[in-house]
């Protein structure tokens, strides 16, 4: 006879616990018993009731503490950490064993306002040009000490000397030099000069095509670089055929 397959659910004998405990049977040797709610279970021997015989196994749960299991509904710490020094860490790094702070020797460390403590920055030179249109356009810059400022409506400028933005007195004006080219042939801002705009003085004079054609017209062929070589009807030309 051929075997045969089939599928088949084995249900092991279960109750509560407290239903195991009133009932308190003798399990037959290898039978099991399994409470359900605390799924702990106990292997018979065919011999001792429910309540003699010692559970088989342990059930294991993950604990909310860290380094402990929780062994049939026990917590149990099953792992410490060691107490560690910085010595026992070897690649710890050399700012591991630096204090936070500001003195020397520390490792400095962002404030709340996500900065570093002033006082372990070096002396910082960091200038902006602003500009402003009238006085109370200046004092409502958001300027900083040594920053510039460009007053169109004076055409001056000023420098924050002091932390203060919103105080006249730490705004100085920085002067221009005396002396300064003001205007080009009486012409100010980007200028551009062409001969229209210089008379001629009195030993250069400009080109034009007429004053040179009246100098060009009183000279002679014979004046020029290359006249030797020209023909002129007072010359004698002599046509030599050679010899026999």
């Amino acid at each position: 006879m051929a075997n045969q397959t089939a599928n088949v659910t084995i249900l092991i004998r279960n109750d509560t616990a407290a239903n195991w405990t009133t009932v308190n049977p003798v399990l037959s040797k290898g039978e099991f018993g399994v409470e359900i709610d605390t799924k702990k279970f106990k292997i018979g021997d065919g011999v001792t009731t429910w309540s003699q015989l010692v559970y088989s196994g342990a059930t294991v749960q993950a604990s909310s503490t860290n380094g402990h299991l929780i062994i049939d509904g026990t917590d149990v710490a099953v792992y410490t950490l060691p107490a560690l020094t910085l010595a026992d860490i070897s690649d710890a790094g050399t700012a591991a064993g630096k204090d936070a702070g500001i003195s020397a020797g520390n490792v400095p460390v962002l404030g709340p306002d996500g900065k570093l403590n002033t006082a372990v920055l070096p002396a910082l030179a960091i200038t902006d040009t602003l500009t402003a249109s009238s006085e109370a356009d200046m004092l409502a810059l958001p300027a900083q000490k040594g920053d510039l400022c460009i007053r169109t409506d004076t055409n001056a400028v000023y420098v924050l000397s002091a932390d203060d933005p919103g105080v006249l007195a730490n705004w100085l004006q920085i002067n221009v030099p005396a002396g300064g080219v003001i205007s080009v042939n009486s012409k100010t801002g980007a200028v551009t000069l062409d001969s229209d705009d210089i008379s001629e003085g009195i030993n250069h004079l400009y080109y034009t095509d007429s004053r040179f054609n009246t100098a060009f017209a009183g000279k002679s062929s014979g004046g020029l670089t290359d006249g030797s070589t020209i023909l002129h009807s007072t010359d004698t030309l002599v046509l030599d055929c050679g010899n026999a």
